[in-house]
């Protein structure tokens, strides 16, 4: 629920001494009773971070190189050549990658 609550005002060069209709003749402030207010502020985090994991995907596999990886496939070690295959087949589609994290982004 919104409460109206009327204050008088602290300065007065602000408002001015002939109320009219662009200044009311006493300020007001809204005070809300927000039941829901820890499960905005999680929200919001929660969409911060979701966000910054998305950035941060986005400068990754677009940073990959496709010649790089492709190099990595065939010179690496074992473990290299496993990594660079799984990021090769998403990077193949860069564009269909690059859309998806931007519309996640968004």
């Amino acid at each position: 629920s919104v409460q109206l609550i009327y204050s008088q005002p602290t300065d007065s060069t602000f408002y001015p001494s002939q109320p009219n209709t662009f200044y009311p003749s006493q300020p007001y402030s809204y005070q809300t009773n927000d039941d829901l207010r820890g499960i905005k502020i999680a929200g919001a985090i929660f969409l911060t971070l979701l966000a910054a994991l998305l950035t941060v995907l986005h400068v990754g596999y677009m940073g990959f190189d496709i010649l790089g990886l492709e190099i990595v496939q065939t010179d690496g070690n074992i473990r290299q050549r496993k990594y660079a295959t799984r990021i090769a087949k998403l990077r193949s589609k860069g564009n269909l990658l690059f859309c998806t994290i931007l519309i996640g982004k968004v």
